[in-house]
């Protein structure tokens, strides 16, 4: 009874190493994968002289609670600052 425990945890065991090596290669197909498209973006956005550096629009302080009112500015500049990025690669 103990030996077939013993069997059944090391054959366990290697089902869930041989499955964490395999996930360690496709992770590293995928990283080498995007690697190169992030370079082919990067060369894209240089190419267009499209500005990296977003300017947020002045944040008027009205005296109330510090951060509190400024919470929906920056979402929204956020926002607009990432469908400005989008737009610019879906050229």
């Amino acid at each position: 009874m103990i030996i077939e425990g013993l069997k059944l945890t090391v054959m366990g065991m290697g089902v869930v190493f041989s499955f964490l090596i395999l996930l360690f290669i496709v992770i590293q197909i995928t990283y080498q994968i995007l690697k190169k498209t992030i370079i082919n973006e990067e060369k894209f956005i240089s190419s267009k002289n499209i500005a990296t550096k977003r300017i947020l629009p002045r944040i008027p302080d009205s005296g109330r609670a510090k951060g509190v009112d400024r919470i929906p500015v920056v979402v929204a500049a956020a926002i607009a600052a990432y469908r400005d990025r989008n737009r610019a690669f879906k050229r």
